[in-house]
């Protein structure tokens, strides 16, 4: 049986949860900070070459990650997985670096930080080789597909720094709830330099509560953003207008999963 569009992308959430998680706790711990570049090279080498072996395990991850996705991704979809997954892995030594120097960003900053190491870009280089697509670059490069690329994007990562209290997709205000959310959990591990209520908090000046008020009115403001430039969209022909609009489906039933 052929799966459903659905049970594709929640077969690329999961992924996403391997690679968010697995990936950075090998990577990203303050024990094995001397070994980060080298553990980058290596995988960024594996994912390129697919005759590169080191013999270590996570270069045989890593590979056999390539020979099951790569392989039946299109050329331009490939292409551009692999510049996700280097700018990933890059977020994520960034994010290494910045919690060693105790430092805290400013808003625009983070966010640009956090597109990458939360691995949300990277899976949605997954969507095209998930639905049979590959969508061709001047599409990715179209500027108004790139604003709902990037509201749809932002909305996938932002709800995990808040408790799961949403009144759908149009909601204006979210309550954090203490424990439920990535807050609670990033600040226990000494991560909270990468929530962006941290980030907030400092920035403006403000506390928990009024960050998370502040957070809920930009995620409506990115839903706003997402659905003006869905509208707004350039036709490349009917095939291709018909992958693009089942790529934009398909990252928002991301969005609307995490909410719901």
């Amino acid at each position: 049986m052929i799966p459903s569009d659905e049970e594709m992308i929640i077969g690329g959430n999961q992924q996403y949860h391997q690679l968010s998680f697995a990936l950075i706790a090998r990577l990203n711990d303050e024990r094995l900070r001397r070994m980060l570049r080298s553990k980058i090279c290596l995988a960024l080498n594996a994912m390129r070459d697919p005759d590169f072996d080191d013999g270590s395990t996570l270069c045989k991850i890593t590979k056999d990650f390539r020979e099951r996705h790569m392989n039946s991704m299109g050329p331009n979809a490939a292409r551009r997985f692999l510049l996700y997954f280097a700018d990933y892995i890059e977020c994520v030594s960034r994010e290494a670096e910045l919690r060693e120097q105790d430092e805290i960003l400013d808003l625009a900053s983070y966010i640009i930080v956090r597109r990458g190491n939360s691995a949300v870009r990277l899976c949605f280089g997954l969507i095209e080789q998930a639905l049979g697509i590959d969508l061709p670059q001047e599409v990715v490069d179209d500027s108004t597909f790139m604003e709902a690329y990037w509201a749809a994007l932002d909305m996938v990562w932002l709800p995990n720094v808040l408790g799961p209290v949403f009144s759908h997709v149009l909601m204006m205000l979210i309550r954090a709830l203490p424990g439920s959310n990535s807050y609670d959990m990033e600040q226990s591990r000494g991560l909270d330099g990468n929530n962006i209520l941290t980030v907030l908090m400092k920035e403006k000046n403000i506390n928990l509560q009024a960050a998370s008020d502040n957070v809920g009115a930009h995620f409506k403001q990115l839903m706003d953003r997402y659905v003006e430039a869905r509208e707004r969209l350039p036709s490349w022909g009917p095939e291709i207008d018909v992958d693009v609009s089942r790529w934009l489906a398909a990252t928002i039933r991301w969005v609307r999963g995490n909410l719901e």
